[in-house]
């Protein structure tokens, strides 16, 4: 039988230990440096040390792995930045001067803009690779281990969307897409969709994204009504990032993520409802020798903020 063991990698623990290695990714910049978080002069020159490119590999795999199942990364604006703390101003409404007469001046306020303060949040995820685990494995223990840390930071990430911005957007009764009677849906998904569109479009917010659960899409793509828009179309795979055009709604594109609530869908602007705060990622590597481990930290900072409350609403009640 195996035998677990557990190490609690705290700050605390980490302190004591030495440093071995540390490389940092600017979103800003698109690229990595090796040192300390915010050490930009010490860009990687040249062909850096075995022990340097271990955590410039794992910070590579992490934000590439990464990408893919960034899901709802893809519902909101994002804003990068290197430092953790900023104060930025966002465009939230266009407006023009109307049938202006000859010769007439104008003021210059034709849009409305907002201040959002961010001051970022990080999340962490350890890796601890023992000597004895590197040489009796069978399989890449670093590299299991590096697509176990980009899914999990991908998911909190995706969660914390859900939870910051779009748990905070005005619901809205919807009717449940899956029922039936014999073989006929008794109610129609456009007509919740397009009902809270026109709000949202009606209060100068283009709408132009839904997100849901994975099951919340199963109701929706097997009602009668949508059914009969499918010709032509390839069903999507709902599992995987990215988006997909919302058959029946033209330029309007779908998201699904499984952290979001398995009975609602969110309806928005992507360039109006929300915004996230991308800051960096940075990887440490340390030694233990008392237990003959290497332990890669990796901390990645970010904040999701709600911009402008018209621009999204929630459907509720779409599943039961």
């Amino acid at each position: 039988m195996n035998k677990e063991t557990t190490i609690q990698v705290d700050e605390g623990y980490l302190e004591g230990l030495k440093v071995r290695a540390a490389a940092w990714y600017s979103p800003v910049d698109r690229r990595i440096f090796q040192g300390k978080l915010g050490q930009k002069q010490a860009q990687i020159i040249g062909v850096p040390g075995v022990t340097a490119v271990d955590v410039i590999i794992l910070l590579q795999e992490v934000i590439g792995l990464q990408r893919p199942v960034y899901n709802l990364r893809n519902t909101v604006r994002v804003i990068t930045m290197d430092a953790l703390k900023a104060s930025i101003p966002i465009f939230t409404k266009h407006a023009a001067f109307k049938k202006v007469p000859e010769l007439t001046e104008t003021g210059i306020a034709a849009g409305t803009w907002g201040t959002i303060d961010f001051s970022l949040w990080k999340n962490k995820y350890p890796i601890v690779v023992s000597d004895e685990a590197q040489m009796r494995a069978n399989v890449d223990i670093f590299g299991t281990q590096t697509r176990d840390a980009a899914g999990a930071l991908a998911e909190a990430e995706n969660l914390q969307i859900k939870e910051d911005a779009y748990d905070t957007a005005t619901t809205v009764a919807g009717h449940d897409w899956g029922a039936m009677t014999g073989s006929v849906s008794t109610s129609n998904p456009y007509d919740d969709l397009i009902s809270v569109m026109t709000v949202i479009g009606g209060l100068g917010y283009p709408p132009d994204f839904i997100a849901a659960h994975p099951l919340v899409w199963g109701k929706f793509f097997g009602n009668t009504y949508v059914k009969g828009q499918l010709a032509g179309t390839v069903y999507p795979d709902l599992t995987r990032g990215g988006g997909f055009p919302v058959p029946g709604l033209p330029g309007v594109t779908g998201f699904s993520d499984f952290v979001l609530t398995n009975t609602a869908a969110v309806v928005g602007g992507r360039n109006y409802a929300a915004v996230l705060g991308a800051g960096p990622t940075s990887a440490v590597k340390y030694r233990d020798e008392d237990i003959d481990a290497d332990i890669y930290m990796i901390r990645q900072w970010l904040e999701p903020k709600i911009v402008v409350s018209n621009a999204v609403r929630e459907l509720t009640g779409v599943r039961t």
